[in-house]
C-alpha cells in the first residue's frame, strides 16, 4: 500500500483509504506490539519494524491528502509547479556555489 502510493502515480491514490489504511495499520501493529506479541521477542521485533515503516510514513499524509484535494484546479497545479521549479533551481544554485 504505502509503496504503490509512493511510487504509483498521485491521481490513482484514494486519500481518505489511504489515511484510514495507514492509520489503521499503525494502530493495529501498536496493539499487536502491547499486546500478543510483548512477550514473543521474534514476533516483537517484526512487528516494531514494520511499525517505523508506517511511522515515517505518517507525516507524509498531510501533502498527499492536499495534493489529491478535488478542488484543486489547473491554475494551482500551475502554482505548485512553479514553486518546484523555484525551489530546485535553488538547489542547483546552491549546489553550484559549493563547486
Amino acid at each position: 500500500m504505502i509503496t504503490q502510493c509512493m511510487e504509483g502515480p498521485l491521481n490513482s491514490v484514494n486519500r481518505e483509504q489511504l489515511t484510514d489504511d495507514v492509520l489503521n495499520s499503525w494502530n493495529e501493529l501498536n496493539k499487536l506490539e502491547k499486546g500478543p506479541f510483548k512477550t514473543v521477542p521474534h514476533m516483537k521485533h517484526v512487528t516494531q519494524k514494520v511499525k517505523k515503516i508506517y511511522e515515517s510514513f505518517k507525516p507524509k499524509l498531510p501533502i498527499i491528502n492536499d495534493l489529491r484535494n478535488p478542488c484543486l484546479v489547473k491554475r494551482h497545479w500551475f502554482q505548485i509547479n512553479a514553486l518546484i521549479r523555484r525551489y530546485n533551481n535553488e538547489i542547483i544554485a546552491e549546489q553550484e556555489r559549493k563547486e
